[in-house]
């Protein structure tokens, strides 16, 4: 959560100089916090606190003011000390974590490089991947121009290509493109290493099966050298989001790819 990263950054004022949007709703305090913290007029903020909600709060939190007296220039004081409160409860255990933290000698770095630690404890979209990023990292490995097999591969590649922008753009596509990533890298989300080079390869169709249909090969990947090697068989999206899907149900039976 950002408000017990910034205490374990900077103590309580250091939490402060970002006052969260919102409390838990459901709580008395939540809903005092987020009426006093919308209150844009003077107007507002009296008919948030001048209630008996008002005076119950002001008196859980051990606000000296009386909620009538109240004006705009202690909205923001009044925020902090409905925060304090509800904090309260969690202070002896963020206290521990942050004894545990300097035990492992992490507390210092972590104060000194607070860019760097966030995305650990906070919410953040730095590590998620997006369609633009996944095709600028791709390489891929096609035939000699001018050959029928790269024919192959080009057609095949723009059926890749509309699968994967359906999966990261479409409300409900067959698959989320967090799980290609993940058949491929061994992670949804992009890894602390970096963002890795990813190959994609070609196999051949394979000869018609014993009973006369087609190849039905299914996609397989690497994810130490992060490779997707995908069969050229083919024809529609819909048979590569299919032949995907079966591909990933193998995976969550056997784990990720082949290393």
């Amino acid at each position: 959560a950002p408000w017990l990263f910034d205490y374990i950054v900077g103590g309580v004022e250091k939490m402060f100089k970002v006052l969260p949007v919102e409390l838990d709703r459901e709580s008395q305090l939540g809903v005092m916090y987020s009426k006093v913290y919308q209150a844009s007029t003077i107007e507002l903020l009296k008919e948030a606190v001048v209630c008996d909600d008002g005076y119950a709060v002001f008196q859980a939190i051990g606000y000296r003011a009386l909620p009538r007296s109240i004006t705009l220039q202690d909205k923001e004081a009044l925020l902090r000390t409905i925060l304090l409160k509800k904090m309260e409860p969690y202070i002896p255990f963020i206290e521990s974590l942050m004894q545990g933290l300097q035990v492992f000698q992490l507390l210092e770095p972590i104060r000194s490089n607070p860019d760097v630690f966030r995305i650990i404890f906070c919410h953040s979209d730095m590590l998620l991947w997006s369609y633009e990023m996944f095709i600028e990292r791709l390489r891929v490995d096609f035939a000699e121009d001018g050959s029928n097999v790269k024919q192959l591969q080009l057609s095949c590649y723009r059926i890749f290509l509309e699968m994967c922008e359906l999966s990261f753009h479409s409300e409900n596509p067959p698959f989320k493109l967090g799980s290609l990533l993940q058949f491929v890298t061994g992670a949804e989300s992009i890894l602390p290493s970096g963002i890795p080079q990813l190959i994609l390869k070609f196999k051949p169709p394979c000869a018609k099966r014993n009973n006369g249909k087609d190849c039905a090969c299914l996609p397989e990947a690497s994810t130490c050298a992060s490779i997707l090697i995908i069969p050229l068989h083919f024809q529609t999206v819909e048979d590569m989001f299919q032949s995907f899907c079966e591909a990933f149900s193998h995976v969550k039976m056997h784990g990720f790819g082949r290393s």
